[in-house]
């Protein structure tokens, strides 16, 4: 397998190196990007995730946080988990068995959105969302939507949108490498090659990483917690045509990536397989309406490989398929400053099998048929209103609509933001057919629910947003009531136990403040903080009738990072970047006993870790760094899901070249 992927890279980077010299033409002005830190905050970042609509975003009235490609590269990230950890604010990262679990602002995966190119991926649910199908070298931007966007995006929107935008060819031709080796046993490789020729792009990725499993000794103990290790290959590859007048637009993409997680059994793996294949097309009818086309397939199946003694073999576990398609119609009947609509269609088709169902050669399926309309009006000069209004079709559920309002003033130098959001998330095919029996524990059964509802919730948002120059501070304060929420109680019935998804019936919220200012001091010297605030209250009741308060959510989080560059002889640079992430104390009851419904607090302590960098760089064109990640050497003195998983002080290199 490893062979075929190599060779298929070979071809697909061939084939553009041939398209390129075919049609290549020398620039007519310097395309050489510009390496500085901003000048100032950049307000006028166009994005996208909000409406659908390329926009600046400061005439964006839905909160929305953007981190750049140079954030990314600056950070030199081992992986998409690093890039999370140290650049968005509010997130926890976990490992739960095999699954890697996220927690962002105090709500699991499973409340979050993950796109990319505007998509939605494909994941195996139970809170865990797989980052490892992700190259952070070929992102382009991250656009963070914060608060409830069922209203556009339909299920799993209810706590925001994630959109992870990739890399598209800019210039006649550009290729890059990017490579790093950490001491702790971590490679990376990954390869761009575009092309950009007249109305014609092609975009070829590919790359392969290697992490080794490593141990964490938990304090006067002999016994470790596992972290397990990957080699990860992928390739992706995208094509793209837009008429000389920009009236037509097509483009189409695919992408594959193969990873194998082993741990400490020897011979024993884990095998993921994520493909994706999609295109869109855009049609501009003039200045006032134009029509966007999209289709996507996304798939994922997760196999157990044994290679050694009785057991050898292949076992299928889990398989998931989806297909999405859309169509939305954009239009701006009275020119700007007016009224403008946003109306679409959407449908998204599910099925899995696998090993956790009860039938394991049945497919369990579910679909959903969309209707939305978003519209956005520019009342008075300085206010901007958005209201809009989704209508989802379940196949098990009835329909349910989701509206939206927001509203933005917009002073020089002043911004406020507040919305009202309502969203729902429907039950995951899991939550709904899952069936099987838990080894560890004793051996128990996790159960899903046919009868389960979706879950509901109404959100509050307000934000004031300061600019001046160089200077930007924002804060968010957010209130968000569930209904129907879902989760996972403990029955006993006949003797077996079961772990079975149900309805919480009562109500639940959560409710936090979110604050991130950036600060270009100088013109080579950036700074950024971020802090999340969240509080969460989830109890459960023990066999006695007392409450314990389950909730595994610390309710401080904070990033920080300190950027510097000095450019000597306009050709050379070099620089420093120093990033930070803290974790308040966390006090939380965890159950104690396998038989019976008992409960426990325990005490985490707060704790923060540090990354730091040197670097020198020639024009735009190669760039060494190099880095230590957790200069402290903080390591956990326990191990548990809510706490770090690092292993120590780790020492690593990355070159970067560019064409």
């Amino acid at each position: 397998m490893r062979k075929q992927i190599f060779y298929l890279v070979c071809a697909l980077l061939l084939c553009n190196s041939a398209l390129g010299q075919s049609s290549v033409s020398q620039p007519s002005v310097s395309t050489q990007q510009d390496t500085t830190l901003m000048k100032e905050v950049n307000m006028d970042d166009v994005v996208i995730t909000s409406d659908r609509q390329l926009r600046p975003l400061r005439n964006v009235p839905v909160i929305t946080h953007v981190v750049r490609s140079e954030e990314i590269q600056r950070l030199n990230p081992r992986s998409m988990v690093d890039v999370i950890e140290f650049i968005l604010p509010g997130i926890e990262y976990s490992l739960h068995g095999s699954q890697e679990r996220l927690s962002i602002q105090g709500l699991s995966a499973d409340y979050v959105l993950f796109l990319v190119d505007g998509e939605r991926i494909t994941n195996e649910g139970s809170s865990s969302v797989d980052l490892n199908r992700i190259d952070p070298s070929n992102i382009e931007r991250i656009e963070m939507v914060r608060g409830s966007a069922s209203a556009l995006y339909g299920s799993n929107a209810i706590g925001g949108v994630i959109n992870i935008i990739t890399r598209t060819a800019k210039r006649p031709v550009e290729a890059s490498y990017t490579g790093l080796y950490d001491s702790q046993m971590v490679q990376r490789h990954n390869g761009y090659f575009g092309i950009k020729q007249k109305g014609f792009q092609s975009t070829t990725t590919g790359g392969w990483s290697f992490q080794d499993t490593y141990g964490l000794r938990i304090k006067d103990a002999r016994d470790t917690a596992v972290v397990p290790g990957n080699e990860i290959w992928n390739v992706g590859q995208k094509l793209g045509y837009s008429t000389p007048t920009g009236r037509f637009k097509v483009e189409a993409n695919g992408t594959y990536n193969n990873r194998e997680q082993f741990g400490e059994v020897n011979g024993f793996y884990n095998h993921y397989k994520f493909y994706k294949v999609g295109g869109n097309a855009q049609y501009r009818f003039n200045d006032a309406y134009n029509l966007d086309i999209a289709y996507n397939h996304d798939g994922y199946a997760r196999d157990e490989v044994m290679e050694l003694g009785s057991r050898k073999g292949r076992r299928p576990v889990y398989s998931y398929l989806t297909h999405t398609s859309r169509v939305q119609f954009n239009a701006k009947p009275w020119g700007e400053g007016l009224p403008t609509f946003n109306l679409g269609f959407e449908s998204v088709n599910e099925r899995t099998k696998g090993d956790r169902f009860k039938d394991q050669s049945k497919y369990r399926s579910a679909s959903t048929y969309t209707g939305y309309l978003q519209t956005e009006w520019r009342a008075l000069e300085k206010l901007t209103l958005t209201g809009g209004v989704r209508y989802d079709l379940h196949s098990q559920f009835r329909g349910y609509a989701t509206p939206r309002i927001a509203a933005m003033w917009r002073e020089k130098y002043f911004a406020v933001r507040g919305s009202f959001s309502t969203g729902f998330r429907s039950p995951t095919l899991k939550e709904l057919f899952m069936e099987w029996t838990h080894a560890g524990g004793g051996g128990f059964v996790i159960q899903g629910n046919e009868n389960l509802k979706p879950e509901t919730s109404n959100m509050f948002a307000l934000s004031p947003e300061f600019t001046y120059g160089k200077f930007n501070i924002s804060s968010t304060f957010y209130y968000n009531v569930f209904r129907n929420r879902i989760e996972q109680e403990w029955l006993e019935i006949g003797g077996t136990r079961y772990l079975k998804y149900l309805n919480y019936s009562g109500s639940s919220w959560i409710a936090g403040v979110q604050t991130i200012l950036v600060y270009h001091v100088l013109s080579n010297l950036d700074l950024r903080l971020n802090h999340s605030y969240v509080h969460d209250i989830y109890e459960v009741k023990d066999k006695n009738g007392d409450a314990f308060d389950v909730s595994q959510v610390r309710p401080h989080t904070a990033t920080a990072a300190v950027n510097y560059r000095y450019t000597f002889k306009k050709d050379f640079a070099v620089g420093t970047d120093v990033s930070g992430r803290f974790y308040g104390s966390l006090h939380a009851a965890f159950r104690t006993s396998d038989t019976d419904l008992l409960y426990a607090y325990r005490d985490y302590p707060s704790y923060y870790t540090l990354r730091a960098s040197l670097y020198a760089s020639w024009k735009n064109h190669a760039t060494l760094t190099f880095g230590c990640e957790n200069l402290l050497n903080y390591v956990s003195e326990q191990v548990s899901v809510v706490t770090s998983l690092s292993p120590g002080r780790s020492f690593y290199v990355a070159l970067s070249l560019r064409y």
